[in-house]
């Protein structure tokens, strides 16, 4: 059965709504007042040539925004199509064409302000790139979690489904490691309580040759440290409720510390890229009813204190593995 894949509607309403709201002012604060002066137009004509041109501006967003301005991504057994409005614009077969992926984080000032979701097909008539504007994470993540499983080590064989029918299974255990990032934050914690106290003294020793210096240095100074303490103390709170201490990968669930998820009866298992080296780690396990629950496996793999997983790519092959019953369940998260 054919899959679609596209932008959101909330997207798409927002494209028609923000592109015909601006239309209709600039036509009703410049264009119309030029056309006014370059024809002369009558009194009576004014408001029916207004209303046109907003109309023909509105009819133009919402085809736009509803058809032939935003790409879908069709998925067959056998072919991927890539459809503007009614038309497909690529098509390629699935057996002789591979995909991939490529996603460009945008940011302002340090605050993440979107991205950019590019889908990739390669082939011997060389490598095409599409990309796939108001493309949702979880909607690209679908997308490529089809055309391009995440790769395990052995599919299971006729043996691993007979011993999981019969209620055996084998495991394996991840033992996630944050001791160390807690001891560099319970550093920084002491090094933030010393900076206070020795302000604080300091303050003190110029109460008397200095007062108003004593009063900025004795009050403002301890106040800002003190936010510093306690935003690192939150900090460190909960990235140590998000650690888990122990996830068991069985044949038939995934069990993190003291909740199991089996397989048949979870929505969808999300595991960041291990390629993704300056972002942070993180499973996520959607549950049927929808309730999420999301791990944090390492902060940024390329420091040693913040790897909280080093065998994190063996994880992501072990829980593709166990799950393969399950085509599309475990995928990657290109957030």
């Amino acid at each position: 059965m054919p899959r679609t894949f596209g932008p959101s509607i909330a997207g798409r309403i927002g494209v028609f709504v923000v592109g015909s709201l601006v239309s209709a002012a600039l036509i009703i604060w410049l264009v119309f007042p030029l056309l006014d002066d370059l024809v002369r137009l009558r009194g009576d004509a004014r408001p029916l040539t207004a209303i046109a041109l907003i109309t023909v501006t509105t009819a133009f967003f919402a085809a736009q925004a509803f058809w032939f301005g935003y790409l879908r991504v069709v998925v067959t057994d056998d072919l991927v199509e890539v459809r503007r409005g009614g038309k497909a614009v690529h098509t390629w077969p699935r057996a002789s064409t591979t995909f991939g992926s490529y996603v460009v984080r945008q940011s302002t000032n340090g605050i993440p302000s979107g991205a950019t979701r590019t889908l990739i097909a390669a082939n011997e008539g060389g490598e095409t790139r599409i990309p796939l504007g108001g493309y949702s994470a979880a909607t690209f993540s679908a997308l490529i979690a089809l055309l391009r499983p995440i790769e395990t080590d052995t599919a299971p064989t006729d043996a691993d489904e007979a011993r999981i029918a019969a209620g055996s299974s084998t495991s394996t255990q991840f033992r996630p490691d944050s001791s160390k990032l807690r001891k560099r934050g319970a550093i920084l914690l002491w090094v933030l309580v010393a900076a206070v106290v020795v302000t604080a003294l300091v303050a003190f020793a110029l109460i008397e040759s200095d007062p108003i210096t004593a009063i900025v240095v004795g009050s403002a100074v301890p106040l800002i440290l003190i936010v510093g303490l306690v935003v690192v103390g939150i900090s460190q709170s909960r990235i140590n409720r998000r650690v888990p201490n122990l996830i068991t990968v069985g044949s038939t669930a995934i069990i993190v510390d003291e909740h199991t998820f089996p397989y048949d009866s979870v929505r969808s298992i999300r595991l960041t890229p291990p390629t993704y080296t300056n972002s942070a780690r993180r499973l996520e396990v959607v549950e049927e009813s929808g309730r999420r629950h999301r791990y944090l496996l390492g902060m940024n793999s390329s420091s040693p204190v913040a790897d909280f997983l080093p065998t994190y790519p063996d994880l992501v092959r072990a829980v593709a593995s166990a799950a393969s019953r399950r085509p599309g369940l475990v995928a990657y998260d290109l957030a």
